[in-house]
């Protein structure tokens, strides 16, 4: 089991020009308006009809409606409830595929990959940095002692792996025996294939799709990722066509629903964090309506090892005092918040770690 765990937010993207959880749909709203999701016109403009609908609520009850997290919640419990206002039932039902969607559209308009070193597309040159880190922290074995959970959908880390040679375990049920870094993605991935008749999950690896760069692009010093949008081309090794979407779920209180399908992602995120010496949380601000990380975190970590150090790095002042409000004596003496961003992390942890070669 991993000695160190990265858990990464959705703040260690920003920088590769993903929106975070409060501006992500005013971002879809600007691409809608700008025509550069003509594909997906449809679903961008239920999701707004939804989350107009929604105004209306919160006149009465809070609720932030602007807010990706809190609307993807309220449109979900909005298809259990069959209402949401005066929409029509049918269209009640489209909205969270239809947020689906947007999530994917928008991620891949707004991320840009520059040109790698072992293939047309390479990774923000910040996240090879941090792959970089995972291989300098335990040189020998990087991919047995270290392990990376995150609740983005995006490939960056993906990317960076690939551009470094490190292969990636997906911990997916039925997936290739364990070889790589494990890389646990909560919420699933924009290159997630998914087979409805087999009711299973089939990553589509870097190696496959970062090849697949149009040829407009050749020559571009920075490149976008159309992966989510083409998942469903092509067959599953199943021999079945995928969804057409990737499979994400939403980051709600509603995960349960995916159970079956994630159950070994989870099992494995918990067995990490069980064993875990050093946690480092990057870009996460734990919100309050995530309630599944809380108890995975809490769960996962009953076990025998020792937290050498609880890092905490994100910008916003207001993310230390809730991670310190929910761990206990033993990991509390351990916490360590800096209000830096994931650039500023990896060099304070590369050399915070170099001048400490006991805790490797």
């Amino acid at each position: 089991m991993s000695r160190t765990v990265f858990i990464l937010g959705a703040g260690a993207s920003v920088k590769a020009g993903a929106p975070l959880m409060w501006n992500f749909l005013e971002v879809a709203k600007e691409l809608e308006r700008a025509g550069r999701v003509a594909d997906s016109e449809a679903e961008f403009r239920l999701v707004f009809r939804g989350q107009s609908a929604l105004q209306s609520v919160h006149s009465k009850f809070r609720l932030d409606h602007r807010n990706l997290e809190s609307v993807f919640a309220a449109f979900e419990m909005s298809r259990i409830a069959g209402k949401l206002g005066n929409m029509d039932p049918k269209e009640v039902q489209a909205l969270p595929d239809a947020m689906r969607r947007l999530i994917v559209r928008t991620l891949e308009e707004t991320m840009l990959f520059p040109a790698g070193t072992t293939q047309s597309v390479g990774p923000p040159h910040f996240y090879g940095r941090f792959v970089d880190l995972i291989k300098d922290i335990h040189p020998q074995e990087p991919w047995l002692r270290s392990c990376v959970i995150t609740t983005n959908y995006d490939l960056c880390v993906d990317c960076a792996l690939h551009d470094r040679s490190v292969p990636i375990d997906y911990c997916l049920e039925g997936g290739h025996p364990p070889s790589g870094l494990k890389l646990i993605k909560l919420h699933g991935s924009l290159n997630w294939g998914y087979c409805e008749k087999c009711e299973t999950i089939s990553p589509l690896h870097p190696a496959a799709f970062l090849k697949d760069r149009p040829v407009q692009e050749k020559y571009a010093r920075e490149n976008r990722l159309i992966i989510g949008s083409r998942i469903g081309f092509g067959a599953q090794p199943c021999g079945h066509q995928p969804q057409k979407e990737p499979f994400i779920v939403p980051p709600t209180w509603n995960k349960t629903m995916h159970q079956s399908e994630l159950r070994a992602v989870w099992s494995a995120a918990a067995r990490e964090l069980q064993d875990a010496e050093e946690i480092v949380v990057i870009g996460y601000s734990l919100p309050e309506a995530d309630l599944f990380f809380k108890y995975l975190l809490a769960i996962g970590a009953v076990g025998d090892a020792l937290i050498h150090k609880f890092w905490v790095f994100d910008p916003s002042e207001e993310v230390g005092p809730r991670f310190r409000k929910i761990l206990g004596t033993a990991a509390e003496d351990r916490f360590d918040h800096r209000p830096i961003t994931f650039m500023e992390a990896v060099g304070y942890l590369k050399e915070r770690l170099a001048r400490s070669p006991e805790i490797r």
